[in-house]
Formats: structure tokens, sequence, C-alpha cells
């Protein structure tokens, strides 16, 4: 069973929440960057207050070699409908399903999850983790 310390997905990178909170100024190409090297899924938010990452960041984060995740996020089962308006930001980003976690097969979304665990076990990460940000950059850096 993973621990709940571990990071799939980065989920509001911005922060920001339309008419109520600013987005945050942060180094987007080094959020990507250690996203990459952690094999670390970016989320793209449904929620109409949200969207988030929006449409142009998705695009460059995949091309960097990035994945993304597409939530709804939903409060209540009622809001699971918000999940189309992320599926359009992703699109409008001219994302392929290829690069969505959450539109792979079981068996192919369950080997990415094995292999993350397998990564970030504490046997394994210091000496054959692929995340290039565990060296230096404090996991406090992402928020």
């Amino acid at each position: 069973m993973p621990s709940p310390t571990r990071i799939w997905t980065l989920a509001h990178p911005t922060a920001g929440l339309d008419g109520d909170r600013e987005r945050l100024e942060f180094d987007f190409e080094r959020i990507v960057e250690n996203a990459v090297g952690c094999d670390i899924a970016l989320g793209v938010n449904a929620s109409m207050d949200r969207l988030d990452l929006n449409d142009l960041m998705a695009r460059a984060a995949v091309e960097a070699g990035a994945l993304i995740a597409i939530g709804s996020d939903a409060h209540s089962a009622a809001q699971l409908d918000l999940t189309g308006y992320g599926v359009f930001q992703a699109r409008w980003g001219w994302i392929e399903s290829r690069s969505v976690v959450n539109t792979r097969r079981w068996t192919e979304l369950n080997r990415w999850l094995e292999r993350r665990e397998l990564n970030q076990s504490p046997d394994t990460r210091e000496t054959n983790s692929p995340c290039k940000s565990r060296r230096g950059i404090k996991m406090s850096t992402w928020t």
C-alpha cells in the first residue's frame, strides 16, 4: 500500500481562485522540470473557478515531458460533471490522451503507480531515484 506522503499529482499549481484569491507567482519552468524529473503529473483542474493549469501552461508542460492529470475538483458527487471542463482545457492546450495519466487503461496506470512506488521507496530513493529534485530542493518550494 503506498504511503500517504507520496506525491503522484501536483494539483492547483497556481493556487488561484477566480474572484477570491490571486494566482501565485512561481517559477513554472522549475516546477515542470521537477515534475518531469520526479515523474509527477501536473493537474489540470476542471473547476470553472480555477481552470488551473491553463491551456498554455499545460501545453508547455507536456512539451517539456510532463504528464497531466485532469481533476474535477468535485466536492460532491454532483460536481463530477465538471470533469468535462478539464478535458476542454486540456484540448485547448492540444494535450493528447497519451499525456494524461487518468485516460490510461488500468494496467498501464497501475504500472505507472507501481514504478513510482518503487522509485520513491526509502530503500531506493537516494541511489536509484530518477527524481532529480530530491537533492537540494525542498518539497516546500512546490507549495
